[in-house]
């Protein structure tokens, strides 16, 4: 295997309104203190049924250790992290408008080793004209994150912004999966109920000829993705989060071309990621070689 392409990560604090001051950033690092994703990156993800009770009810929890990674995702950690583990290219997703699709794009132009994607600013009157100035001007594709910009898949502006990437030959990438980012349902910005499945399911069936990549496969929720999301052909679902037995379920559902490897770094780990890919493929190295790397160049055109 000569590449790892990681499909989904982020640079910046996404969950902070001013989250692109950090890409440049040196030498931050996340405080110690009790992070439960840890503890779920030691066991691979693996859940049970409690445990995705537990991860739930857990939600605050969850949420504080999401924005303490958020705060050290500078563009020096993120490359320490793809040297450390033999990444050579991550996708990084902006999610507007705390980092912007112009941040990643000037991240991607002094380090090529960073793939940008554009994030549509509905705050923004001209949001559309701006989204297809970014996919002109290099972006790889959009980014929907329907919780954090609090829109949900069906809004007209998000079809909108399905449009420009279909004309542009573009994929879509959008967060799956209920989700809580804040660890406070008061003054926050995030409509959790807007990662539910029935969303997604909407968009997808609404453009045929559209490109999708369900993230996280779902999360949580992968097993309704798998039910509800497997028969349309336009569907491909990244592995971030998910355990080895998920991942393996997710190649039988959706076949080894429709699967991308990805970690969700800083809110994920790459060498976790990449020990479940491993794990989830039994050593079939030409199964690992499509994962890791051949199905996220086919779907992004990337020599």
């Amino acid at each position: 295997m000569n590449a790892i392409v990681d499909a989904h990560a982020h640079l910046g604090d996404v969950l902070n309104p001013q989250g692109a001051k950090i890409i440049g950033s040196t030498g931050l690092k996340k405080p110690r203190f009790f992070d439960l994703v840890l503890i779920s990156e030691m066991l691979l993800h693996r859940r049970s049924f409690a445990g995705n009770a537990l991860a739930r009810l857990a939600w605050r929890v969850v949420a504080r250790a999401d924005q303490a990674r958020s705060r050290c995702a500078s563009l020096e950690n993120l490359l320490n992290s793809m040297q450390e583990n033999g990444v050579s290219h991550t996708v990084c997703m902006p999610i507007a408008p705390a980092v912007k699709s112009a941040d990643l794009l000037s991240a991607a132009k002094n380090s090529p080793r960073i793939i940008a994607f554009a994030s549509p600013d509905f705050g923004q009157k001209n949001f559309a004209g701006l989204l297809e100035d970014d996919l002109r001007q290099g972006a790889a594709g959009v980014k929907l994150h329907s919780i954090l910009q609090q829109k949900p898949l069906t809004d007209p502006d998000t079809f909108a912004a399905v449009e420009i990437a279909v004309a542009a030959n573009k994929p879509v990438l959008f967060h799956c999966g209920v989700h809580w980012y804040y660890p406070s349902l008061q003054n926050t910005p995030q409509v959790p109920e807007y990662g539910k499945v029935e969303y997604a399911k909407k968009l997808v069936a609404a453009f045929p000829k559209a490109r999708f990549v369900a993230g996280h496969a779902g999360l949580y929720d992968v097993r309704q993705v798998i039910d509800e999301l497997v028969s349309f052909k336009n569907v491909w679902v990244d592995t971030s989060i998910q355990p080895p037995e998920t991942v393996r379920a997710l190649v039988k559902a959706f076949g080894p071309e429709r699967v991308l490897f990805a970690s969700d770094w800083p809110f994920g780990s790459q060498k976790t990621a990449i020990r479940i890919v491993e794990k989830a493929c039994k050593k079939d190295k030409s199964l690992m070689q499509r994962i890791f790397a051949d199905n996220a160049k086919e779907l992004l055109g990337l020599k």
